[in-house]
């Protein structure tokens, strides 16, 4: 993340990057694999791992696109 925040802030592209240490793979998703996947998704990838941040997530994602890409006019 901070690399990423660097490199755009050098760049002069609009961004806001925040990063979620705790979340896993898929976290803003609610999605369930199937079994046998799930549990070894959960533990290679933290699949599913710091879900309660995704409401969050999602409001600053939208927030952005509403100022940096909604339509103008």
């Amino acid at each position: 993340a901070g690399k990423l925040d660097r490199a755009l802030a050098d760049l002069d592209v609009p961004h806001e990057v925040k990063e979620y240490p705790e979340a896993g793979h898929s976290f803003l998703t609610d999605s369930r694999l199937p079994a046998p996947m799930a549990p070894v998704a959960k533990i290679v990838m933290g699949h599913g791992k710091g879900r309660e941040a995704a409401p969050e997530a999602w409001e600053r994602i939208f927030g952005f696109f509403d100022t940096h890409v909604a339509a103008k006019g």
